[in-house]
């Protein structure tokens, strides 16, 4: 399960890689032309805790339904008294 400062992190991470890249010359000149058209509208790090502040489930974790109903079932074997 993805943790709120994982995704975070995941995000800004992603932006400082096509930042590097976008200008790697060894890289084909539509790959860095495709990084610098995505990063014209990629939030910043100020831009991002901004939203993250103002809507705290945009970078909420969201729970996975295999641990959710494992979950559920071990809650269910641990009060049933026939055990």
């Amino acid at each position: 399960m993805t943790l709120p400062y994982e995704r975070f992190a995941a995000v800004n991470r992603t932006r400082e890689w096509l930042l590097l890249n976008c200008h790697n010359r060894k890289l084909p000149g539509y790959i860095r032309e495709e990084m610098r058209s995505l990063l014209r509208h990629y939030p910043v790090h100020s831009e991002l805790a901004h939203i993250a502040e103002s809507v705290p489930q945009y970078l909420e974790a969201t729970p996975d339904p295999l641990v959710q109903l494992v979950n559920e079932w071990s809650k269910e074997v641990d009060t049933d008294p026939d055990t």
